[in-house]
C-alpha cells in the first residue's frame, strides 16, 4: 500500500492511497466547516446543506445523481455534519470510481438547492431531529457540552421545521450564501483510495479537485472551550449506570493507539482489572468534540453498581499515569495491533477513520505518544449517567435534559490498587497432552499457509449463552492477539461463531485453553453474561425504533426454526471446520476437539424447515414513532431465485427511496436491500415515520411493489446487463483478511440456497425476473412483519 499527500494549484488538499490488493474503491470530501460556523439566524443550516447536496446537481439529476445512481451499481454512500467539518463519502467497485467521483464532486460544487427539495429535506431533518431526541449518545454529548462556558457547541445543531420556517426563498438564499462562502478549494480535503496506481488516482483527484473554485476565506477560528466552574454533571437516562471521564486537550494524535490500549482485555489490562473487581462491565473511547484547536476525549465506563464509580475512576487515573510511562517498544506493539484492526475495515470506513481522527499514525504513535502525559495531567470533567430521579433540567443543543451539576470529592489515582501491565511480554507455547481419540474435524483448503479453526453450534444458541461464552473467552482472546494470533467470538447474521487463527503451536495451546474454560463456566461468569444480555436488550429498547427491529429480526427468524432451544449450549452438538493448515495441525486439533465440552458433529446444515411467520411480530421500543420491517424470503431455495432476489433488490432500492423518501417523504428512515440472516435470504423493506401508522407504512410497500411492476416488465437490455455485471462483481468480492475470508465462506454455508454463478445469471432473463417479481407479490403470506410497540 502506498500513500501520498499532494496539493492542487487552487489549494485543495489531496490524500491518495493506492492498494493493489483492494477489491473496492472509495472517496471522501471533507469541508472544514460545520454546524459551529452557521449564522445565528439559521441553526442547522450546515446539516440541511449536507442533505441537499445529495438532492441533485447541475450535471447529475434525478436517477443520475449519486444518491440514486450509486446504490443501483452496488455501492454505498453517506455523509456526516460535525461541529467544525462536513464529510461526504462513498464506496464502489473500482471500475466505476471515476463516474462516482464525478457525481460526488458535482454535488459539492454545483448543488441545485431547488425549493421543492429544500421543503422535502426540511421535513426529513425535522423527523431526524425527533429521532435524535431519544438517542442516548446524542443526549450524553449534549449534556457534556453544558460543562463548558457558553460556546457554539451548545447551539441547536440538527435543525428542524420550526427554526427553518416557511420562507423557502429566504432559506435558499442563506444556503447559497453559506455554500459560496465556505465550499471552496482552500477549505477542502479529498481522500481517494483504491487498487488503481498512484498516477491513476492522482489524475482522478486532480480532475475532481480542479472543479472547486479557489479563493474565498477560511472559517473563523472557533472560540476556545473553557470548562465551567460546575463541570461535573449528572444526567438521568435509562439503562445501566455509566461514568464519562472527559478530557479537554490540544488536538492530539494517537487516538487509535489510545483506543487499542484502552480496549485491551488481556490479563493485567485496565479492563481486566475493572472486571475482576466487579466495578465495570464495559468501556468505550469517544470523541464528542473536535476542532482544529481543541479536542474533547471521553472514556465511558459501564458500571456494575453506581456506588463503585469512585473506585473505578481511581483505577482509570492510575492507568493513565502508567500510560504516560510505557516504553517505545510497548507503544510500537499496540500501534501494530491498531493498524491490523484498521486495515480490516472497508475502504470507506478507513477513509472515515482518517478524516475523523482515529486512523493509526505510525510516526507519532511509535516514536513517542507525547500527548499521553498531557492526557494524564489534564483536568477531568465527569458526567454520571443514572436512572435515578433528578430534579434539575438543562436546555442545551435544542434539548431539554434531566441534568444537574454535581459536587463530589476529587478522586485520586489508586496507586495501591491492582497491578497493571502492558505488552509485549515473554511467552511460550507448551504442547498439551493430546487425547488418543479424534473428533470429526472437516478440513478445507488444506496446506494453505494460513489456517483458521471455526467452531459453531449446530442449532440455535439460546440467550444469553452467546454473551456468556464471549465473556468466558474474552481474556484468552485478548492474550491471543498479543501473541500474533486471534480468537474471535461473534454473532454473524444471528448465528454464533468462534474463530481461532495463528501459528500452529499457538492454535493448539489456545484450543486446549478453550476446552478448559468452556468446561468450567462459573456462576459469576453466567451472571455477567446475563447482565450483558439484559443491558443489550435495554439498549435496543432505548435505541431508534427501526434499529430495534433490525436487531430483533435474526432472533425472530431463528425462533421459527428452533422454537424450543436447549437450555445449555454445550448439551447440543457443535460443528468444527479447519481451513488451511497441514495434516499434523489437523490431527492435533482433531484430538483436542475430542475433549471439547460439547460433542463435535460433522459440519453440515441441520436447520429444520421454518414454521409459518406470525402476521406481525411486535418489538417494544421507547420511541413513539411507527417503525416497520418487512422481510420477503426466497420463494424457492434455488440459485436462480437467489439471483433474482438480489437483482430485484438492486432495482427496488433507488426507486423505493425516491418514491417514499423524496416524493412522499414519509419519514427519515426509508430503506430497501437484499438481506441474509439465520440461514434465510430475502428482500428487506424498512420504514419509520413520525406521522403514519404501521398499517399505513405496510400499505405504502404494497403500493410500491404493485406500481413497479411495469418498470420491471419494460427493463432495457442495457440496464439488465448493467445490473447483472454489478451483481457478478459483488459476488466476486472476497474479504482480504484470513479471518474475514473464512467467515465469509462460513456464512455462505449457512444459507439454504446455493450461490448463483454466471450460468444462473445468463438464464435469468428480464422475462424470468418479472415472473419472480410476480411470485414475490403473490407470496405475501410468507413475509415477516416486525413492528414496534411504543412504551415508556
Amino acid at each position: 500500500m502506498q500513500q501520498q499527500q499532494r496539493r492542487l494549484n487552487n489549494g485543495l488538499r489531496v490524500e491518495l492511497i493506492s492498494d493493489p490488493q483492494a477489491t473496492r474503491a472509495s472517496a471522501l470530501f471533507q469541508v472544514d466547516v460545520g454546524s459551529h460556523h452557521e449564522p445565528d439566524a439559521w441553526p442547522g443550516l450546515a446539516h440541511l446543506l449536507e442533505h441537499l447536496l445529495f438532492a441533485g446537481s447541475q450535471a447529475f439529476q434525478d436517477q443520475q445523481r449519486l444518491m440514486a445512481w450509486l446504490p443501483a451499481q452496488g455501492g454505498r454512500l453517506n455523509a456526516t455534519t460535525l461541529g467544525s467539518s462536513t464529510a461526504c463519502f462513498f464506496e464502489c467497485a473500482p471500475e466505476i470510481l471515476a463516474d462516482a467521483l464525478a457525481r460526488l464532486t458535482d454535488m459539492l460544487v454545483a448543488p441545485l438547492l431547488a425549493e421543492q427539495a429544500i421543503r422535502q429535506e426540511v421535513a426529513t431533518i425535522d423527523a431526524e431531529c425527533r429521532l435524535l431526541a431519544d438517542h442516548q449518545d446524542t443526549l450524553c454529548d449534549a449534556a457534556l457540552s453544558a460543562a463548558f462556558r457558553p460556546h457554539p457547541w451548545q447551539r441547536f445543531l440538527t435543525g428542524n421545521a420550526e427554526v427553518f420556517g416557511n420562507d423557502t426563498a429566504a432559506l435558499r438564499a442563506a444556503l447559497q450564501q453559506f455554500h459560496q462562502r465556505y465550499y471552496h478549494a482552500g477549505n477542502i480535503t479529498l481522500w481517494v483510495q483504491g487498487p488503481q496506481s498512484m498516477d491513476a488516482l492522482w489524475q482522478l483527484a486532480r480532475q475532481a479537485g480542479a472543479a472547486f473554485p479557489s479563493g474565498g476565506v477560511p472559517p473563523l477560528p472557533l472560540p476556545a472551550l473553557i470548562p465551567d466552574s460546575s463541570c461535573d454533571l449528572a444526567l438521568q437516562l435509562g439503562g445501566a449506570p455509566r461514568l464519562r471521564l472527559s478530557f479537554l486537550l490540544d488536538r492530539p494524535g494517537g487516538l487509535a493507539l489510545l483506543r487499542q490500549l484502552l480496549l485491551d482485555e488481556a490479563p493485567g489490562s485496565l479492563m481486566a482489572a475493572l472486571r475482576e473487581q466487579e466495578w465495570c462491565d464495559d468501556i468505550r473511547l469517544l470523541l464528542p468534540y473536535r476542532s482544529a484547536q481543541q479536542t474533547v476525549i471521553s472514556i465511558e465506563l459501564v458500571l456494575v453498581d453506581a456506588r463503585e464509580a469512585e473506585r473505578a475512576e481511581a483505577l482509570v487515573r492510575h492507568w493513565l499515569m502508567q500510560l504516560a510511562a510505557i516504553t517505545a517498544g510497548q507503544r510500537a506493539h499496540y500501534a501494530q495491533l491498531a493498524r491490523r484492526q484498521f486495515f480490516r475495515l472497508t475502504v470507506m470506513d478507513q477513509l472515515r477513520e482518517r478524516a475523523f481522527g482515529f486512523a493509526p499514525e505510525q510516526d507519532r504513535e511509535e516514536s513517542g505518544g507525547l500527548w499521553f502525559a498531557q492526557l494524564s495531567a489534564a483536568p477531568v470533567m465527569r458526567l454520571w449517567i443514572t436512572n435515578s430521579q433528578l430534579v434539575g433540567r438543562v436546555q442545551v443543543q435544542g434539548l431539554s435534559l434531566a441534568c444537574q451539576p454535581q459536587t463530589r470529592r476529587v478522586v485520586q489515582a489508586d496507586a495501591a490498587g491492582a497491578v497493571l501491565s502492558f505488552f509485549p511480554q515473554p511467552h511460550s507455547h507448551t504442547l498439551p497432552l493430546l487425547p488418543l481419540r479424534q473428533a470429526a474435524l472437516a478440513h478445507h483448503r488444506p496446506d494453505e499457509e494460513s489456517s483458521v479453526l471455526l467452531l459453531s453450534p449446530a442449532g440455535e444458541l439460546p440467550a444469553p449463552w452467546g454473551q456468556i461464552l464471549h465473556i468466558r473467552l474474552r481474556a484468552l482472546a485478548a492474550a491471543c492477539i498479543h501473541q500474533g494470533g486471534e480468537l474471535v467470538v461473534s454473532c454473524q447474521q444471528g448465528r454464533w461463531l468462534i474463530q481461532l487463527q495463528g501459528e500452529a503451536a499457538l492454535m493448539v495451546s489456545t484450543l486446549a485453553s478453550i476446552n478448559d474454560l468452556l468446561g468450567d463456566i462459573s456462576p459469576a461468569v453466567i451472571a455477567r453474561g446475563k447482565r450483558d444480555y439484559q443491558r443489550q436488550q435495554q439498549a435496543r429498547h432505548d435505541d431508534i425504533a427501526i434499529r430495534a427491529l433490525f436487531n430483533a429480526l435474526p432472533e425472530q427468524l431463528l425462533s421459527a426454526h428452533y422454537p424450543t432451544a436447549q437450555a445449555h449450549p454445550l448439551t447440543q452438538p457443535w460443528c468444527a471446520v479447519l481451513e488451511g493448515g497441514n495434516h499434523l495441525l489437523h490431527q492435533q486439533l482433531s484430538c483436542l476437539l475430542s475433549d471439547f465440552p460439547a460433542a463435535i458433529a460433522p459440519a453440515a446444515r441441520t436447520m429444520p424447515p421454518p414454521l409459518p411467520p406470525p402476521l406481525h411480530a411486535v418489538v417494544a421500543t421507547r420511541s413513539q414513532e411507527s417503525a416497520l420491517l418487512r422481510f420477503c424470503p426466497l420463494v424457492e431455495e434455488s440459485a436462480a431465485c437467489l439471483a433474482a432476489w438480489q437483482l430485484l433488490a438492486m432495482i427496488y432500492q433507488p426507486l423505493f427511496f425516491q418514491r417514499l423518501r423524496v416524493e412522499l417523504n414519509i419519514g427519515y428512515v426509508v430503506s430497501c436491500r437484499f438481506y441474509q440472516a439465520a440461514g434465510q435470504s430475502g428482500i428487506l423493506f424498512a420504514l419509520q415515520s413520525p406521522h403514519l401508522t404501521t398499517a399505513q407504512l405496510s400499505a405504502h410497500i404494497d403500493l410500491f411493489l404493485a406500481e413497479i411492476d411495469a418498470t420491471i416488465a419494460t427493463i432495457s437490455a442495457e440496464t439488465w446487463w448493467e445490473k447483472c455485471h454489478a451483481l457478478l462483481a459483488e459476488q466476486h468480492q472476497m474479504p482480504a483478511g484470513v479471518l474475514e475470508g473464512s467467515r465469509h465462506r462460513w456464512l455462505l454455508t449457512q444459507q439454504n440456497a446455493p450461490q448463483p454463478d454466471l450460468a444462473d445469471l445468463s438464464a435469468l432473463t428480464p422475462a424470468v425476473l418479472w415472473q419472480y417479481h410476480q411470485r414475490l407479490l403473490a407470496d405475501s403470506q410468507r413475509a415477516w412483519h416486525l413492528v414496534n410497540h411504543p412504551c415508556s
